[in-house]
């Protein structure tokens, strides 16, 4: 039985999918099962799992629809201490799971580690993503976000099985976090260890399409998980109202978002609560297009593009993407 069980699910994903299974083969960490949960795919993708020669692979068909109902499949016919997951269309580096499995192993069986990532389309790298680093400061900002990259994370089995696993529901991820959160640890690794493919048919890409679906699925269980309604000892009216401003700029409703943001006053608006309030009476279509572009993201990106941090890691993603294909 191995220590560490990777967990990938698959829709129709072939275009890519070689690529990111071959970014878990290649890792330099070789003790584990890949488990690979097909959701009913129409496509070739269960010819390009069947052709690869690799022991570790295990394939199985997932016998409800969904991907909530996918990843507990996997979770239930692992045996494994520890979960990784990675999308099938995203690509870990080659030292992504030996560096979780050493931060976990002397951790206690409710934490829970991610990762900061970098997106790319092509053969580009656009914008890397840094997520915050402790568990104190990831908690609070999944009252607004959820700042826990599912598809690098890794954890202890046991621990999401005792909570009831996924939901299958869109943003089944986030979902679990909140779920699970009171009793459970969160860090985020600061270095890159996932690059993330940005795809027209990418679970990472936001569109008109499915964007008011995601918007309304985030924001119900952002209502069931967080009261928002009462002052805490941590956060003031003000802070509350900018906070309830945010999540209707994100996921509600424009005006909603104003009216939040008015009760504060202008006097405190910050630059980018300033801007979004702008945001707001823009198009929902500009506002969707704007969000998917990731202006803040890219411009730090570029700003400091030749700096040793970004040359480290356009060289790491040359040498990840190289080693895959």
């Amino acid at each position: 039985m191995s220590l560490l069980s990777v967990l990938m699910t698959t829709y129709n994903s072939g275009k890519y999918l070689k690529e990111s299974i071959n970014s878990i083969l290649n890792q330099d960490y070789k003790d584990f099962e890949l488990i690979i949960v097909d959701d009913f795919s129409e496509d070739n993708t269960m010819n390009i799992i069947e052709s690869i020669n690799d022991k570790r692979i295990k394939l199985f068909k997932n016998s409800k629809k969904g991907r909530g109902n996918a990843l507990n499949f996997g979770l239930n016919v692992s045996n494994s201490k520890y979960i990784a997951l990675n999308d099938s269309d995203d690509i870990s580096v080659p030292f992504r799971l030996s560096t979780q499995q050493n931060y976990l192993k002397n951790k206690p069986d409710n934490f829970v580690v991610s990762t900061n990532f970098a997106c790319f389309r092509n053969n580009k790298l656009l914008y890397e993503i840094q997520n915050p680093e402790h568990s104190k400061d990831i908690k609070k900002s999944l009252a607004k976000h959820c700042r826990i990259m599912n598809s690098g994370v890794m954890y202890n089995r046991e621990h999401i099985l005792k909570s009831g696993g996924y939901e299958n529901v869109l943003a089944e991820d986030y979902m679990l976090w909140l779920k699970i959160m009171n009793d459970t640890e969160f860090y985020n690794i600061q270095n890159v260890l996932m690059f993330v493919r940005l795809d027209e048919n990418s679970l990472s890409v936001v569109n008109q399409k499915n964007f008011k679906e995601k918007n309304k699925a985030v924001y119900d269980i952002q209502g069931k998980s967080i009261d928002y309604s009462v002052e805490s000892k941590n956060s003031s009216e003000k802070e509350l109202n900018i906070l309830k401003g945010w999540r209707e700029y994100f996921y509600g409703t424009p005006q909603n978002a104003r009216k939040y943001w008015q009760k504060i006053g202008f006097k405190i608006f910050n630059l980018k609560i300033l801007f979004a309030y702008v945001l707001t009476y823009f198009p929902e279509s500009f506002v969707v297009k704007f969000k998917s572009f990731m202006l803040r993201y890219r411009i730090e990106y570029y700003l400091k593009y030749f700096s040793q941090k970004n040359s480290t890691l356009r060289k790491l993603f040359k040498q990840t993407l190289n080693s895959v294909r």
